[in-house]
């Protein structure tokens, strides 16, 4: 539905100069065979167990909270060990990865 020859940036409230809406355009609606959408391999993180794990112990913890420090060691050890794996987890997925571009990570030539 247009309204009165509205673009959608205007119908969602905001007000977008020549170049600003140049932009959205282009992001929006890619030609094909442009530039500017190249391919990339979509990154995703490997699958782990410490996400579900974290949040148990920060269950664990809640609960302890209310009815006993032995949940509350138990929750604190668990998030504590979940937290710790998924940090290194993730530490050997960014070395796995390696540098995207290319360079030494120091930006000079």
């Amino acid at each position: 539905m247009q309204l009165s020859g509205r673009t959608t940036a205007s119908r969602l409230g905001q007000r977008l100069d020549g170049r600003q809406l140049r932009g959205y355009r282009d992001a929006v609606h890619d030609e094909p065979g442009s530039t500017h959408g190249e391919a990339h391999e979509i990154h995703l993180p490997p699958p782990s167990f410490s996400p579900p794990l974290l949040g148990l112990g920060v269950m664990l913890l809640a609960f302890g909270i209310l009815y006993s420090v032995v949940l509350i060691a138990v929750g604190g050890l668990l998030m504590v060990a979940a937290i710790a794996t998924w940090l290194i987890d993730d530490a050997r997925a960014y070395v796995k990865a390696g540098d995207p571009t290319g360079d030494d990570g120091h930006g000079g030539n």
